[in-house]
């Protein structure tokens, strides 16, 4: 299952997941069929059928915070989650230690050493955002969080780090 919006977004981690996804299908003869669900509306056991349907799923996007339990009865990954659902899922992530010291790395290297942070206030954003806030401070910078402002103003002198790539797709546009 895989956000149709995907195809037409270039830049972010998604894209980059799908596309390597597409291009390995492509090398052994595989087909993929895109899904769009709304996870603002969809029912666990919907759900639960669609994924015991079809030979393999991939999720992109976090479902974790959605269900608390699936029955996964088909090779199934997940990007960004954090549960596996006891092993049953592959989870994809990107580490949010390595990459609040790589983000660290690179502010104290251009001389900033004040940072905000623009996440959401779901549980994969929130432990993120709150690793590049400790990891900053250990290194003696000084970081606020801030969940989705209506506005994004940047201000000179400020690193900003975005927890998801949809807001800061959104603020680079």
């Amino acid at each position: 299952y895989m956000n149709a919006w995907m195809a037409s977004v270039t830049i972010g981690v998604y894209p980059t997941v799908f596309t390597g996804i597409q291009e390995a299908a492509s090398r052994v003869g595989a087909s993929l069929t895109l899904r769009h669900l709304d996870f603002n509306a969809f029912d666990v056991e919907g759900l639960q059928r669609m994924m015991e349907r079809d030979q393999g799923v991939i999720f992109l996007v976090e479902i974790d915070r959605h269900v608390s339990h699936l029955t996964v009865k088909r090779p199934t990954i997940s990007v960004c989650s954090r549960s596996s659902f006891q092993g049953s899922i592959s989870t994809i992530d990107l580490d949010p230690e390595q990459t609040a010291e790589l983000a660290a790395k690179h502010f104290f290297a251009k001389n900033i050493k004040n940072a905000c942070v623009i996440t959401h206030d779901s549980p994969a954003y929130q432990a993120r955002a709150e690793a590049f806030q400790r990891v900053f401070s250990q290194k003696s910078g000084s970081c606020e969080l801030a969940i989705m402002p209506e506005q994004f103003q940047p201000k000179m002198r400020v690193g900003y780090v975005f927890t998801t790539g949809t807001i800061a797709q959104t603020y680079s546009l």
